[in-house]
């Protein structure tokens, strides 16, 4: 059940701060039935924006394959679907004389009527 993906993101200025992000899976587990690669992609549009100590980032993506016999993607149940909806929150939590960065997503998948819970803690 593995797969590898390549994937690419673009921060806009602080003037739009909005961030794309594509990527798509290369190798792996992403076959149709013919057994062929799907190369499933998925494209994210984030707006984050700062709360005080807070960075809020709403987010939305779609799914699609570019190729497949199954007009499916590895992320929805159609050929181009609304695959990623939610929240990401973000804050520095000071541990002693280190700041480290912590997030918590919420996300939606509407295509596969499946919800996330996230808590991300970066160490360097």
């Amino acid at each position: 059940n593995h797969i590898t993906d390549l994937s690419i993101a673009y921060d806009f200025t602080d003037n739009i701060p909005l961030r794309l992000m594509f990527a798509s899976v290369i190798y792996g587990n992403d076959r149709d039935s013919n057994g062929d690669n799907r190369y499933s992609s998925y494209l994210e549009a984030t707006l984050p924006f700062v709360r005080e100590t807070f960075v809020v980032s709403p987010y939305a993506a779609v799914g699609f394959a570019l190729n497949s016999a199954d007009d499916n993607s590895l992320y929805g149940a159609n050929a181009f679907d609304l695959v990623n909806i939610g929240l990401r929150v973000s804050r520095p939590v000071t541990l002693g004389s280190y700041n480290l960065p912590v997030t918590g997503t919420l996300g939606f998948n509407p295509s596969l009527k499946q919800a996330s819970v996230e808590i991300a803690l970066s160490l360097f």
